[in-house]
């Protein structure tokens, strides 16, 4: 099982927002209350025996705050983490696929399916400042894949431009040639009657 999650470690100044008594619930696994930290790099969780955990924020790919009961019964800040994954210690339930089944456990599909991270402070007013430190933190730290795909849309732009310009040139061009076909054509071959151009006696 592939792990993005990193041990904890007291996360490096400036610290956007930190929320203690917050309870962290990773695939439906309580791991208790701790104290929840957002610096400029990632999100970072620790229980009272500073046993935790850390995501770097390209590997979020949603956060959100919901009160849905599905996901918890009261108000909480969901998030979605781009792999699998485990602590040491713990068992993480594997998530039902949409016809009901579990992942299989080659490494490629459980790389499918993203691990649901669930914060729930015990002050619920904390959620609000929780979501903007992340919405922050993840605008100072782009998914590098999704600068790789906007590069190739731009190469793609760029290239559709070349062929539209070539398609204007060979127009031009066919345009040029028919001018001069009819400047051919009106300047040709013709009978001249030398006469015309004899001086009058």
């Amino acid at each position: 099982m592939q792990s993005i999650l990193s041990a904890f470690a007291l996360p490096e100044s400036p610290i956007l927002c930190q929320t203690g008594n917050t309870k962290a619930i990773i695939d439906g696994v309580d791991l208790g209350n701790g104290t929840v930290f957002v610096n400029e790099r990632k999100l970072s969780w620790k229980n009272d025996d500073n046993t935790g955990f850390a995501v770097d924020f390209p590997h979020i790919s949603l956060h959100a705050i919901t009160a849905d009961p599905n996901v918890h019964p009261t108000k909480c800040l969901f998030i979605m983490v781009d792999d699998r994954l485990s602590i040491q210690g713990y068992e993480f339930l594997q998530q039902p696929m949409e016809n009901g089944a579990t992942e299989e456990s080659d490494d490629e599909s459980e790389s499918e399916t993203p691990s649901r991270l669930v914060l729930v402070p015990r002050d619920l007013d904390a959620i609000n400042p929780l979501f903007s430190a992340l919405s922050l933190g993840q605008s100072l730290n782009p998914d590098p894949h999704d600068s790789m795909e906007e590069e190739e849309d731009e190469d793609d732009n760029i290239y559709g431009d070349a062929e539209d310009t070539s398609d204007g040139v060979n127009h031009l061009s066919a345009g040029v040639q028919n001018v001069t076909i009819n400047y051919n054509y009106s300047n040709g071959d013709q009978d001249v009657d030398e006469d015309q151009f004899e001086d009058a006696d």
